[in-house]
């Protein structure tokens, strides 16, 4: 039960699950796993291994929306995602940050948005539209080339 959590696990718990309700409420196409208290909620993107997440960075107070890579596929298709940065950051229209490291058994590639607090749920609004904008970004640049990654 939420009570039983600690304040900032409640807080967590009742902030994606007031994303949730905005997704729904805005008839968006995203649809994530079920909220729970921690820093982060991923989204399916049609192909194991493979994932969009939303996170939040309380100590940076930072948003972030990234397409991970795990598992064995993870550095395979991080690398054939490279040769397709430029279009890809075109088609964003923003740098993107690319990390992959062979101490990582993930890749991502992902957006950063500076500026926000959990502590203010006044500014949750303001976060859910920039969330719910950046998914359904990433999920139109990189759903179709994922699905031919081999």
């Amino acid at each position: 039960s939420i009570k039983e959590k600690s304040e900032p696990k409640q807080q967590l718990m009742e902030y994606w699950t007031g994303f949730h309700c905005h997704l729904f409420e805005t008839k968006s196409s995203i649809a994530g796993t079920i909220p729970l208290p921690q820093n982060w909620n991923n989204f399916p993107i049609g192909r194991s291994w493979c994932f969009l997440e939303a996170s939040v960075s309380q100590a940076q107070n930072q948003l972030r929306v990234a397409l991970f890579f795990a598992g064995p596929v993870a550095k395979s298709f991080f690398d054939q995602m490279s040769a397709q940065k430029a279009e890809v950051e075109r088609e964003i229209g923003q740098t993107l940050d690319w990390f992959s490291e062979d101490s990582h058994k993930q890749s991502r590639i992902s957006l950063s948005k500076s500026g926000t607090s959990l502590t203010s749920p006044d500014n949750w609004s303001e976060d859910f539209h920039w969330f719910r904008e950046a998914l359904t970004q990433f999920d139109q640049v990189f759903r179709d080339r994922i699905a031919s990654l081999k």
